[in-house]
């Protein structure tokens, strides 16, 4: 449950792939279209900058889902309402053949 006003840790990624299920009031999520392994070692907030990224926001409602692949940027706060999501992460598995 995430109160009014509120803001995410700011411009960050994940290191797995994420749905996120909206399921009661709204939050405003912005989401880029470059991902943080594109620019290693430089601050999140100015990789969409650098690389000529665009930045979008998407405003999730209750019953909402929105899919995050690994990487992406993404910054999620909310207005005078309450908000509450559920984040299902899925953990990539990398599988060697010899």
């Amino acid at each position: 449950l995430t109160p009014p006003h509120s803001q995410s840790y700011g411009m960050h990624s994940d290191v797995m792939d994420a749905f996120m299920v909206q399921l009661g009031g709204s939050k405003s999520w912005k989401v880029c279209d470059v991902t943080s392994w594109m620019a290693p070692g430089e601050r999140y907030d100015q990789v969409p900058v650098k690389l000529n990224g665009t930045c979008e926001v998407v405003l999730m409602q209750k019953g909402d889902v929105m899919y995050l692949p690994y990487g992406t940027l993404h910054q999620a706060s909310t207005s005078s309402d309450y908000s509450m999501h559920l984040t299902v992460n899925i953990e990539r598995q990398y599988y060697v053949w010899l």
